[in-house]
């Protein structure tokens, strides 16, 4: 006399298999996120200021790895680029939410793309800031950008891209709050209307 196998041990199999299949086909960075983490070089003396920071990137992640013939890697900041850029301002900047003096920090792009070949890897990482200031005087919009391109042998490691990456949004940030003409915008007297 034959026993039946019971269905619902194939169905829990069947159940366990499925993030499998689900994960081959969108892989990410082994070492999880990353830790990024800007500072603004310099001591303010700026009267309070109000501030905004907007995410203006299609999506969110800090580094993508391409592998001939591999799914592409990803990986994101252990926090939102927007909160990690609004933080360093917080530590710099005095705020005041009320001021009518607005510092809007549009990110445009923040990005490292990393090449992986077999015995060596090439990464550029890319940051583009829109800095917008609304003031009594009218509105004043500046872009910055900083890049850095590194190459090395055998694999890419995720932490001297987040290295490289903190030191391009430090470096533009830092470039943002020293901008005489931003500076001006945001003092207690306006410039005037039409002056950049």
């Amino acid at each position: 006399m034959f026993s039946k196998r019971p269905k619902n041990k194939t169905f829990i199999k069947l159940l366990w298999c499925l993030p499998v299949l689900i994960l081959s086909g969108c892989q990410s960075t082994p070492d999880g996120p990353l830790t990024i983490a800007p500072v603004i070089d310099g001591v303010t003396t700026q009267a309070p200021i109000a501030i905004e920071v907007l995410d203006k990137r299609p999506q969110h992640h800090i580094l993508r790895i391409e592998r001939s013939g591999h799914p592409a890697e990803f990986a994101t900041s252990q926090q939102p680029l927007a909160t990690l850029i609004s933080d360093a301002y917080q530590h710099y900047y005095s705020v005041d939410e009320g001021s009518p003096r607005l510092l809007s920090t549009r990110i445009q792009t923040g990005l490292c793309v990393a090449q992986q070949a077999r015995t060596r890897h090439e990464v550029t990482c890319q940051v583009v800031i829109d800095a917008v200031v609304n003031a009594p005087g009218g509105q004043l919009t500046k872009s910055f950008t900083a890049r850095r391109t590194r190459e090395g042998a055998m694999n890419l490691k995720p932490n001297d891209v987040a290295g490289d990456f903190t030191h391009l949004l430090s470096q533009v940030l830092t470039e943002i709050s020293r901008d005489s003409a931003i500076r001006e915008w945001l003092s207690e007297t306006p410039p005037s209307q039409g002056r950049n």
